[in-house]
């Protein structure tokens, strides 16, 4: 069975500025969303179609799948977020 790859031509390069939403365990939050800068890019095969996982500076422990999430958040989380920079959550 041939590999297909998806294809985004807007896959982000290392030191590139992205969105990431905020991460939660459960209800807590860890990081709260904010822009991030690439820090690796690496294809990862999903069931057999090769996507692109993105690990960003402000996150090192975690990888995002570019074309079936990141990428489709980009618009919505910029409109939102303007300039914040994701960070450690505050606690309350």
């Amino acid at each position: 069975m041939k590999s297909k790859t998806k294809t985004t031509s807007n896959v982000p390069a290392v030191g590139d500025e992205i969105y990431v939403d905020a991460d939660y365990i459960g209800n807590v939050c860890l990081y709260n969303a904010g822009r991030a800068k690439v820090l690796k890019v690496s294809p990862a095969k999903i069931y057999g179609t090769t996507v692109h996982m993105i690990t960003v500076e402000e996150r090192p422990f975690a990888r995002y799948n570019w074309e079936e999430y990141l990428s489709l958040e980009q618009e919505n989380l910029r409109k939102k977020l303007d300039d914040t920079r994701t960070e450690l959550a505050k606690k309350a």
